[in-house]
Parts: structure tokens; C-alpha cells; sequence
């Protein structure tokens, strides 16, 4: 069992004691998305998308969250598809 960090629009950070892939499959709906490994963001919150070094999604707070090769093609269809 991993420790997964959740962090909110209130720059408040909830860590619970389950792994990513749990979050992952209770958030299985169009507004969240699994973009890397350690990573799953909310559409909701994504400000805009760097195609530089690999690839990485700026937040609305001005975090940057990278992007795995292997979901790119995946994250930009359901961007388009969000918006």
C-alpha cells in the first residue's frame, strides 16, 4: 500500500494510505485523467499544456505536472473533447 497525496484548489494537501491506482479507478470519469505515473489531475484545473521537454500540464496555481509520452496523444484527445 502506497501513500497518495491530494492537493486542493485551497492549497490544502490530504495524504491518504492507498496507492495512486485506487484514485485512479474511483475517479473514472471525463473530468479527471491519469497523465503519468504519480500523477492524475482534474480538467477542470488545467490553464494550458507545454509541448516542450516531453511534455508537461501547467495548472491553474502555476504547477507543472509532467506528462508520460505513453498518454499524450490520449490527454490531448480529451482536452479537445473537455473544453
Amino acid at each position: 500500500t502506497g501513500v497518495t497525496s491530494f492537493y486542493t484548489k485551497n492549497n490544502n494537501t490530504i495524504s491518504a494510505a492507498r496507492n495512486i491506482g485506487t484514485y485512479e479507478h474511483l475517479l473514472a470519469n471525463k473530468a479527471f485523467f491519469r497523465c503519468h505515473q504519480s500523477h492524475i489531475i482534474n480538467f477542470r484545473w488545467v490553464s494550458s499544456y507545454l509541448f516542450q521537454d516531453g511534455g508537461s500540464i501547467i495548472m491553474r496555481d502555476g504547477t507543472s505536472v509532467p506528462l508520460a509520452r505513453s498518454r499524450k496523444e490520449t490527454f490531448l484527445e480529451r482536452l479537445k473533447d473537455f473544453q
